[in-house]
């Protein structure tokens, strides 16, 4: 049984949009081999759930007896979800001359914005777009 982690769905969905994607610039041209995908997980160590239910607080009246904090008592600053993933799109080509080079990480941006726009992972509070050249 071959179960995929998000990760690799997300890998393989942005390997399908760049060989489908229309570049706006008709000089560039993109390869879905030319990237490399990271998804890291920032999750607290416990997934969906949150930290501040393993955190025990001290009250005035009894400073020596440790209890859970009562939801009413949260702040309204708290997240709805405790978990998030940074996704990092790395371009790996360096064969070409800076210029194209530079059109080309340019286009795999607009490239990537629309596809975390059309696949409903906009929402995510951290995506990242970087250009990372071999050296």
């Amino acid at each position: 049984m071959n179960i995929k982690s998000q990760g690799e769905e997300l890998t393989e969905t942005w390997k399908e949009f760049v060989q489908n994607y229309e570049p706006t610039d008709p000089t560039v041209s993109l390869n879905a081999e030319d990237f490399s995908v990271y998804v890291v997980d920032l999750d607290h160590g416990m997934k969906d759930k949150n930290p501040i239910d393993n955190v025990y607080f001290y009250n005035k009246r009894k400073p020596n007896e440790a209890s859970v904090i009562n939801d009413y008592q949260l702040s309204s600053f708290l997240p709805e979800k405790f978990n998030e993933e940074l996704v990092r799109v790395y371009y790996k080509r360096t064969d070409g001359d800076k210029e194209e080079e530079k059109k080309k990480a340019e286009e795999a941006e607009k490239c990537f914005q629309e596809f975390m726009l059309l696949n409903k992972h906009a929402d995510r509070k951290k995506t990242i777009m970087e250009n990372k050249l071999q050296e």
